[in-house]
């Protein structure tokens, strides 16, 4: 496939831009949070001779995931209908909305 520039057109009223704008730079660092969560209790579970440090960091991570992935679901609430009607402008191959 070729590699060009696509356009995708998201339409905002403009009370919604910097609200949209917050959201997806927060969506954007969720990835990275949750890598660095698993990262740390891949460490704790592979170790060896655990200790019961290591299980109360580990209910300490696991609760910090769950609470920054809750915190982080609502926050994909007011995004999905906006990128579920972009519509792709390709001037060189199809238009329409995204699929």
């Amino acid at each position: 496939m070729e590699d060009r520039d696509v356009k995708v057109i998201i339409s905002l009223k403009a009370s919604q831009i910097e609200e949209t704008r917050r959201l997806a730079l927060a969506m954007g660092e969720f990835p990275t949070i949750a890598w660095n969560y698993g990262q740390r209790i891949a460490a704790i579970v592979t170790k060896e001779g655990g200790t019961t440090e290591d299980a109360k960091e580990l209910d300490e991570l696991v609760a910090g995931l769950i609470t920054d992935a809750e915190t982080a679901e609502p926050a994909k609430r007011p995004l999905a209908p906006l990128i579920a009607t972009a519509m792709i402008h390709d001037p060189e191959g199809r238009k329409g909305p995204l699929q």
